[in-house]
């Protein structure tokens, strides 16, 4: 499994390769197992009306978005294809953020995305204070922070870290606005 996510109605969703949907509408005492197919999901966000986001794919010219119900299989047609690998994806009070290779997408309502003017990395993770507020971290080192809820990144210094060839971020996580926590390849640390 690669992603997980729930919200305050108890409900809970994991995805992974090959298909996996799992889901739990009882904060995950229990666990129903949704679907399989040949798709790769890495992770999903589950909003307050209890919709699933799934995003995934596996290379270039193979990512994708799907909006469906937590607890139902999607058809065919409802997969959102797209030009580039899709690895993280988070829901901020009513706005849903996605990023990938070479992207990060803004969305009002997890159906139409617009794409931010984040520089070009192949971002593997993000994360998010509120809707204004937060950081994308890609694979080639570079961590980009927002404070208008994408419209404009801002490069922060990697100051003390390893040469960005070296330290392949995959993960950033917030304590508050002003300090981090990365992980990767060769790398982990607290950034201020």
């Amino acid at each position: 499994m690669y992603g997980i996510d729930g919200n305050s109605n108890g409900i809970l969703a994991a995805v992974g390769y090959e298909g996996q949907v799992y889901y739990s509408s009882d904060n995950g005492k229990t666990w129903s197992q949704m679907h399989r197919e040949s798709r790769e999901y890495q992770d999903v966000a589950v909003s307050e009306t209890n919709q699933a986001c799934i995003v995934g794919g596996i290379s270039f010219n193979k990512g994708f978005l799907l909006l469906t119900p937590h607890n139902q299989n999607p058809p065919t047609s409802a997969f959102d294809l797209r030009s580039f690998e899709l690895c993280d994806v988070d829901r901020i009070g009513s706005m849903y953020y996605a990023c990938g290779y070479g992207v990060v997408l803004k969305s009002a309502n997890g159906m139409q995305w617009d794409f931010s003017s984040a520089e070009n990395d192949y971002f593997k993770s993000m994360t998010w204070y509120n809707e204004n507020t937060g950081w994308v971290a890609g694979y080639q080192g570079t961590i980009l922070s927002t404070e208008d809820g994408g419209m404009h990144w801002h490069k922060l210094s990697t100051q003390g870290l390893p040469s960005a060839s070296k330290r392949h971020i995959l993960g950033i996580h917030h304590f508050n606005t002003q300090r981090l926590a990365i992980c990767g390849n060769k790398v982990f640390s607290v950034h201020d």
